[in-house]
């Protein structure tokens, strides 16, 4: 019995591959849940900063949070506490250079704890929702965790 050679249509090939092009899920751990870029504010000559932290305007989920800025309501704004060593300073630098602004990021963060809270005696409104980040990359499955290099 003689075996048929049969070669497989190049788009056949392609859907068999799709599964492996897409990259990760967010399943991986090495995979950060939320996109963002700095939200264009100013606190006391500070790019991207309110009395409370960085403000960042997440681009791809909704994250319960809202801010009222130059007349204006803002969906998805939030105000985050940056740790030392994440890598966000060493990227943006501080204070943020206006022009790496621009970038768009991948991060992951914790609501803060009441023990975190502190409240502004500004004048003018914060965002909503004040967190925590706890992982941040320039891309999506990108995060290497720096405490186990």
């Amino acid at each position: 019995m003689e075996l048929k050679k049969t070669r497989l249509p190049i788009w056949v090939l392609m859907l068999l591959w799709i599964p492996f092009l897409c990259g990760c899920e967010l399943d991986d751990e090495r995979c950060l849940p939320y996109e963002g870029e700095i939200f264009p504010s100013s606190y006391l000559g500070y790019f991207g900063f309110s009395c409370n932290g960085v403000v960042i305007k997440v681009t791809n989920a909704s994250v319960n949070s809202s801010w009222e800025w130059n007349g204006k309501t803002h969906d998805d704004v939030i105000v985050v506490r940056i740790p030392e060593g994440v890598g966000f300073e060493e990227f943006f630098g501080f204070p943020i250079d206006e022009a790496k602004a621009v970038q768009r990021f991948y991060f992951d963060f914790r609501d803060l704890d009441p023990s975190e809270e502190h409240f502004c005696t500004m004048e003018y409104s914060e965002p909503s929702r004040r967190v925590y980040m706890t992982r941040f990359a320039l891309t999506r499955c990108g995060y290497v965790n720096r405490n186990e290099r």
